[in-house]
């Protein structure tokens, strides 16, 4: 049995709420509950973090987790919270809830059992027309090594289009929007 959705609220009465020990997120105006991540999952954030963190230059970029980025206010409004983002240093510094989509460079998520839908198409869908430039998904239990990662690029055509050439099922080279490179196995590890 599925549950009811609730009412639609006002980016002033979302911003309102008491904060809770769960993910919660705006759909189109609708608060949504996500359950709690599994360890993998948390671990997989925690690595990436730290491996994102070591090759951006921090006075020009800030790695976040777990934070909202609005993107749409309007009516209904929609605040998504992907497991890491990466944004401009200076609205790391000036912000006190969730993101603006343009302070917002890379949004990166992590597939878990029941996500995969949600990650793989509809985000994919609302991060492009929010205008989020890239996209990376993760899938650290897929059994094929090339589908554990993928980098979207948001095209010229308001779409998301694979980045070729930066996986090769067991690293990962990425040059847009900055330079990084790492071993899948290193998110992995525990």
């Amino acid at each position: 049995m599925r549950a009811k959705p609730g009412p639609i609220i006002t980016v002033e009465q979302w911003e309102a709420l008491p904060e809770t020990e769960h993910k919660a997120e705006l759909v189109e105006g609708v608060v949504v509950m996500e359950p709690p991540a599994t360890f993998g999952h948390n671990n997989g954030q925690n690595q990436l973090q730290w491996v994102l963190r070591g090759f951006l230059p921090r006075e020009r970029w800030a790695v976040t987790r777990d934070n909202g980025v609005y993107l749409q206010r309007e009516f209904p409004p929609a605040d998504r919270v992907p497991d890491l983002m990466v944004i401009r240093r200076e609205a790391f510094d000036r912000t006190k809830h969730s993101f603006e989509k343009s302070d917002v460079v890379l949004v990166v998520e992590f597939v878990s059992q029941g996500s995969r839908g949600r990650d793989v198409v509809k985000k994919r869908h609302e991060y492009a027309k929010a205008g989020i430039p890239h996209y990376w998904i993760l899938d650290l239990d897929a059994a094929d090594p090339p589908a554990r990662f993928l980098a979207l690029e948001l095209g010229a055509d308001g779409q998301c289009h694979e980045q070729e050439g930066v996986s090769d099922g067991e690293r990962i080279a990425v040059t847009d929007p900055f330079e990084v490179s790492f071993a899948i196995a290193d998110v992995m590890e525990d």
